[in-house]
């Protein structure tokens, strides 16, 4: 399970990557898919919860990277948490 009190705060309608400490998520709302940037230092695992601390979702990059595109086809619409190695920021899906 994943500690809620990690979450970030985030603007979810702005139209512009919402960041913090150089990790991005764009777009939020999103429908089919979203990114992850991180201009500082690379990852190589992403984690998808639903707000009831359910993993839904985990990915496992192999080789650490600065930017990756996550399919969300899967998932119903609804607000879920995304952990990006340490961070934690929320994500929008709409359709």
């Amino acid at each position: 399970f994943i500690n809620v009190e990690q979450a970030c705060d985030l603007t979810l309608k702005t139209p512009e990557p919402a960041a913090i400490n150089g990790l991005s998520i764009y777009p939020n709302p999103a429908a089919t898919f979203f990114n992850i940037g991180s201009k500082a230092n690379p990852f190589s695992r992403i984690q998808i919860f639903d707000l009831m601390g359910k993993l839904q979702r985990q990915f496992e990059l192999g080789n650490p990277v600065h930017e990756y595109a996550v399919s969300i086809k899967y998932l119903a619409p609804g607000t879920y948490l995304v952990r990006v190695e340490n961070w934690v920021l929320t994500l929008v899906i709409q359709r």
